[in-house]
């Protein structure tokens, strides 16, 4: 299990209010307590696909889901 605390320390930096706002969508959308929520729940709402990273060819989606766990 992981807390929305814990879940924005993994998604973690300074981040705009723009990425706030979705972070907080997205927690809304997949958590399974007010409090808490787990990593099926994350990786069934959450993909990297648009991540620059992925996007660039310098990692893998797979690269990044071992990084957040």
């Amino acid at each position: 299990m992981i807390s929305f605390p814990e879940f924005m320390f993994t998604l973690r930096g300074k981040m705009p209010e723009v990425r706030k706002i979705l972070t907080d969508k997205l927690w809304n959308q997949i958590k399974q307590t007010d409090d808490t929520t787990n990593f099926a729940q994350i990786k069934h709402g959450l993909n990297f696909r648009n991540h620059p990273d992925v996007q660039s060819g310098r990692k893998y989606e797979d690269d990044l889901w071992r990084e957040m766990q």
